[in-house]
């Protein structure tokens, strides 16, 4: 114990010193720990409930863990994003202590800052042997642009754990131990289960590394090497296995991948690694960008200055690698050397995801693309440039090792103190992004009272709150809801997330209608008991006027409490109705079915092969007026037409006009809906096959059947995956 404080008290400077830089360069968060968070109100407050789920179910026992609140009825909501049970266990103890959500999550924003500069001093301290250039390493580690780009992604923030698990790679193949494998092992698991694509990343470059190092000491070909490498591996998958199988079971089953054109438009291109946050000090004004955080990767002039002078400085002690460093560990290498500058440079390459632009013309595939299609976990990953703090962790190591051989090289004790001080000090003056941006809570210092209403809610109780932002216009802003649901627990139809899935999607389109006789039923169809009104929040005006449609439908609801704008209403049951309609059976043959559309017109009979897997879609954005035209080969009397969208569950048409004929010539309307939606229950929104658009109408004599779209949509195809007709089976 007495060593472990006397180790603890020659690293004190340090300790101090990076605790000191992290408060003032996040200035002025130290000030506004209770009211305020980073950045804005979505991801923080997305993250604040994570946490307060997490440790909420810590508390109560971790059964229906994945089974978070949000997204109601979907299940494994908690995976649809990274689940941050690393971060969780540093939150426990802030909120055991009755410290509130807001403050425990700020000191947990403080930390990441602190921790990543201790993990990067830490390893280059013990490399390098030289206190100053680790500080100079962990400077560069903790305060690079791209951590201040990031600051409304806790997650993204805590990259503390690689350094530390590079570190005890280091001693293991100084001093190979299981002790040592274990640790390096341990912060492993510890990263991945803080930030999944930290995780996936530092398994990519600590794989690299055993294997680099395996091959330069030569325990490639012993066997007491892999005995103890695929051990690890083997703990490491046993650790992770509880954790990922979940997130890669859900994600599967609910469609969640990142397509290739989403990876692409990620990724970095060379102009971003001059842009910095709009708030640096120094560049924000000529190189920042507001809203471009992904793309803000500027490395900054000391550690590339420093990487490019390792080259050029000199060692007076000539030493054999193979030979010093299993016997002097800790020494700086050839090896480590190398392996951080092909880290560097790999990671820069692979920020660039799968094609190589230079002045935006493709140049050729990059290596990223390989590890997309053939190494698990790059497929759930969407931004490449995000691979610059792999590059950055480098660069810092690089930095630590050049500033030990500079000083090395200086004679009078005043140049080896004037090294790591004019470069720190040219180093934070180049990184400086204070004052942060701040948002401060809607609700400072308390809670709307009418979360204490519903609290009080039944147990089973669920809930939808209103208005729902859709596509542009702030989606992050449901986060509020979602933090305050942290208050009370209760079931909640609304969400935000890494996925949004395609159920939720149609509900929100949906609800842009309400009220209305359709809406109410989708909402008793999911089993939703409860409406949470607001209209003094954000979208205000359409709060109001959903809270004036209400006051039409006073038999469907029935208000019980309404304060400071919010109005809790209670959905009145209704007896539940026959879904499939009698008598009506499948009717047609569809080998003689033909027809025609404006869009894709080769593929029409795809939607009428007896195979839901195939279909016809537009192509393109749907437009108003765009049709298919289906001749049933036979005059048949129909009552309702059935369009499968399968794994397609959002090309649906917006709007729509279906119209009849017997002879080709005289047509009459059967069904206009001009907003319309899937039908959805509780029990098959998860199951896409049974996602379709039901159209029923008056029963009629018709062969020619003209479905024409009357709304247009921005991004989402018109699709029909298989049609069927159904009515009475008898000929006319």
């Amino acid at each position: 114990m007495i060593q472990t404080f006397k180790k603890m008290g020659r690293h004190g400077p340090a300790l101090l010193l990076f605790a000191l830089l992290s408060l003032t360069m996040t200035y002025p968060l130290l000030l506004h720990l209770g009211d305020h968070v980073p950045a804005d109100l979505g991801d923080p407050l997305y993250n604040i409930w994570v946490l307060a789920w997490n440790v909420h179910k810590l508390s109560t026992g971790l059964g229906g863990l994945w089974d978070a609140n949000i997204f109601y009825p979907h299940h494994g909501t908690l995976l649809y994003a990274d689940s941050l049970l690393g971060l969780s266990l540093l939150a426990s103890p802030l909120l055991a202590l009755g410290i509130p959500l807001v403050p425990a999550y700020n000191i947990l924003f403080l930390m990441s800052f602190f921790l990543a500069a201790l993990g990067m001093y830490s390893l280059v301290a013990h490399l390098t042997k030289s206190k100053a250039a680790a500080v100079l390493a962990g400077l560069v580690f903790a305060f690079f642009p791209y951590r201040f780009a990031h600051i409304s992604h806790l997650e993204l923030l805590y990259m503390a754990w690689m350094p530390l698990c590079f570190l005890f790679l280091h001693k293991f193949f100084e001093r190979p131990s299981y002790r040592r494998l274990f640790i390096a092992g341990f912060f492993f698991v510890l990263q991945a289960a803080s930030c999944a694509y930290y995780g996936v990343y530092l398994a990519l470059f600590a794989g690299l590394f055993v294997l680099f190092f395996a091959w330069r000491t030569g325990l490639l070909v012993k066997g007491s090497f892999w005995w103890k490498a695929g051990l690890l591996a083997i703990c490491i998958l046993i650790a992770l296995f509880p954790i990922f199988y979940p997130y890669i079971k859900v994600h599967k089953q609910m469609l969640f991948v990142r397509s290739l054109g989403a990876v692409e438009y990620y990724s970095a291109r060379l102009r971003d690694y001059l842009a910095v946050p709009p708030w640096n000090a120094v560049w924000g004004r000529l190189m920042g960008s507001p809203g471009a955080q992904e793309w803000q990767l500027y490395p900054g002039m000391i550690p590339v200055f420093l990487a490019a002078a390792l080259f050029m400085l000199r060692s007076k002690t000539k030493k054999t690698d193979a030979d010093e460093m299993p016997k002097q560990p800790g020494l700086f290498t050839t090896y480590s050397l190398q392996f951080y500058v092909l880290t560097a440079l790999l990671a820069f390459l692979l920020s660039f995801g799968p094609v190589i632009p230079i002045f935006n013309k493709i140049v050729l595939p990059g290596p990223y693309g390989l590890l997309y299609n053939w190494v698990p976990g790059f497929k759930g990953l969407r931004v490449p440039s995000r691979l610059s703090v792999m590059m950055m962790l480098a660069l810092a190591v690089l930095s630590g090792l050049a500033a030990a051989r500079w000083m090395k090289r200086m004679r009078s004790w005043w140049g080896k103190a004037a090294v790591p001080l004019v470069l720190g000090g040219l180093l934070l003056t180049d990184f400086l992004s204070a004052p942060i941006p701040l948002a401060q809570l809607e609700s400072p210092g308390r809670i709307p009272a009418v979360y204490s209403v519903v609290r009080d809610l039944p147990k089973g109780a669920s809930l939808i709150e209103l208005p729902i932002p859709q596509r542009g216009q702030a989606k992050s802003r449901e986060a509020l809801y979602m933090y305050f649901s942290a208050y009370h627990w209760k079931r909640l139809v609304n969400g935000y997330s890494g996925y949004i899935p395609p159920g939720y999607t149609i509900i929100g389109e949906a609800m842009q209608n309400f009220p209305s006789a359709p809406t109410f039923k989708l909402l008793r169809n999911l089993e939703v008991n409860y409406i949470l009104v607001h209209t003094e929040w954000f979208m205000s005006n359409e709060g109001k006027k959903i809270k004036a449609g209400l006051d039409d439908f006073p038999g469907e609801v029935k208000l019980l409490t309404a304060s400071e704008g919010n109005y809790l209403y209670q959905l009145v049951s209704r007896p539940k109705q026959e879904k499939e309609e009698t008598g009506l059976a499948e009717v047609g043959d569809k080998r003689k079915w033909t027809a025609s559309s404006n869009c894709a017109n080769e593929q029409v009979r795809l939607a009428f092969d007896g195979n839901p897997e195939s279909g016809w879609s537009t192509e393109r954005p749907q437009s108003e007026g765009d049709y298919y035209w289906l001749d049933l080969g036979e005059t048949l009397r129909l009552q309702k037409i059935e369009l499968s969208l399968n794994k397609k569950p959002l090309d649906y048409p917006r709007g729509y006009r279906l119209e009849g004929s017997e002879d080709g010539r005289e047509w009459k309307i059967l069904s206009e809906n001009p907003f319309c939606f899937p039908e959805l229950t509780a029990g098959m929104i998860e199951d896409f096959s049974k996602y379709r658009m039901e159209i029923v109408f008056e029963p009629c004599r018709v062969r020619f059947l003209r479905l024409t779209s009357t709304l247009s949509h921005k991004s989402r195809a018109w699709s029909i995956q298989e049609i069927v007709c159904r009515g009475e089976k008898t000929r006319s």
